[in-house]
């Protein structure tokens, strides 16, 4: 039998909603592997680029549009070899597969609300959840390459094993999100019979200490791993640039996070919950709720002031009912004090530290199509003051820190907790020509002011798109 080589694209496309859709090829029209569900797409044809493939493979097969969403490339290669019956002359060969795979987030519909139309070689579509894909019948190597992107658990590093030792921790010097996710997901294993303890690196920011100090809640600070503890769950985070430095990628068995710019192809060896919510904490109070865990005081005192925190009082765009949700569940757990939030925000906007330091305690970097991007954030009350008496050395300052870190970009983005909107403080003319482009803000000497509250989190997503157009 005469053997083939193709290059074959496939895409993972994803609804708003968190499932991957699937689907089954038609033999007759040449499709290997009829009676396992596939990911849509197809050969390369000459003089194709990978790209191009996948969205004429991907609107032929299910008659989606591909082109204004995202397209990001995984970096795993798989390969694959299946008899094949050619379409044109009906010869029956060997063909020799290498496998470039692509994700797609259609993340302005819910799977019932993507219409598609099945054509060319597919006769079978579905989508299925990530719980759903250990037991769906799978092309040979599916469920493994699954296993390498951390959508299906290895058995031998599933977090619900109870002989493992399992550290939940976050990224070092965390938010309040941060540090009640990784107290309260390491409570909620425990209780489900794992052997799990919460830790954290650096030092709790401003507002997670004063919720810690109110309560009188202990946590772990963390100098080195410890002792036996080398399966690491990560929450509220997803990349490599916030990893604690001790922490290796293939020892994360599991990530939690809401944040829709992240890394979670490089932790190979993890289970991946990634949902576009207001608040990590969110996800964390919904498994006591629908496992029915009972929930410590503790838990409770953590997890509803990081809902508030991460939602801006529910005034963030990335809030949905479930963050609301959940904090009125938690509000039920326990007793909170009178205008506690009030004095949260307070601890929070009360700087002592030095300019340089509250730049960089919330600083993040990404990267993307070889640009670097820096965004500081800073959320205190009345923050537009506090800007405009800070103006030059925070324009001296944000200079500094661009040229030490070789950064292309880089802005603060100033968050009223108590009032409305934004203010922006860009350096260079590159640096407000991108925020123009996609915020459509008007700067006044490198400061602009937003009418709408917009969190890093939403922002960075922006200038993704924008920089690998």
């Amino acid at each position: 039998m005469r053997e083939i080589h193709r290059e074959i694209v496939s895409a993972l496309i994803f609804s708003q909603d968190g499932k991957l859709l699937m689907g089954k090829k038609d033999p007759a029209k040449g499709g290997v592997y009829p009676d396992c569900w596939h990911l849509p797409g197809g050969g390369v044809e000459t003089g194709e680029s990978l790209n191009e493939a996948l969205a004429r493979e991907v609107k032929e097969e299910i008659d989606i549009d591909i082109i204004p969403y995202n397209i990001k490339p995984i970096p795993i290669i798989e390969t694959g070899i299946s008899e094949k019956i050619l379409k044109d002359t009906n010869e029956k060969v060997i063909c020799h597969m290498k496998f470039n795979v692509f994700k797609i987030i259609i993340n302005d519909k819910k799977a019932d609300e993507i219409k598609l139309r099945l054509d060319d070689d597919l006769i079978e579509t579905r989508w299925f959840s990530m719980n759903e894909l250990p037991s769906v019948k799978q092309i040979p190597g599916g469920k493994e390459f699954f296993q390498k992107l951390g959508y299906i658990k290895k058995e031998l590093i599933m977090a619900s094993s109870t002989n493992k030792k399992i550290l939940v921790t976050t990224y070092p010097n965390p938010d309040i999100d941060g540090v009640a996710c990784a107290c309260s997901y390491a409570e909620f294993l425990n209780k489900k019979g794992c052997n799990a303890i919460a830790g954290i690196f650096g030092v709790p920011h401003r507002e997670a200490q004063f919720v810690l100090d109110k309560f009188k809640i202990k946590i772990n600070h963390l100098k080195s791993l410890p002792e036996g503890y080398e399966n690491i769950i990560l929450v509220d985070m997803s990349d490599l640039e916030a990893l604690p430095k001790l922490i290796k990628p293939e020892q994360v068995i599991e990530i939690i996070d809401h944040r829709e710019t992240n890394e979670i192809e490089k932790f190979i060896n993890a289970k991946i919950q990634i949902e576009l919510i207001g608040a990590c904490a969110t996800l964390i109070a919904e498994k006591f709720k629908k496992n029915s865990v009972p929930m410590s005081e503790t838990a409770a005192f953590l997890l509803y002031p990081a809902i508030i925190s991460n939602t801006l009082n529910f005034k963030g765009k990335l809030t949905t009912a479930r963050d609301k949700n959940m904090a009125e569940w938690l509000t039920k757990q326990t007793e909170f004090p009178e205008n506690f939030i009030h004095e949260m925000f307070l601890a929070k906007s009360n700087i002592t530290k030095p300019l340089k330091e509250i730049l960089l305690e919330d600083f993040k970097a990404f990267e993307f199509n070889n640009k670097k991007v820096g965004i500081a954030q800073l959320e205190i009350i009345n923050t537009n003051q506090y800007i405009k008496n800070n103006f030059p050395e925070i324009i001296k300052l944000l200079t500094e820190i661009k040229e030490k870190k070789s950064l292309n970009y880089i802005f603060l983005n100033g968050l009223d907790l108590e009032g409305a909107g934004n203010t922006f403080v860009a350096v260079d003319d590159i640096d407000i020509k991108l925020l123009q482009s996609i915020l459509n803000l008007k700067f006044i000497n490198h400061l602009a002011m937003s009418d709408r509250l917009i969190m890093r989190k939403e922002i960075s997503p922006l200038i993704q798109n924008i920089l690998e157009a």
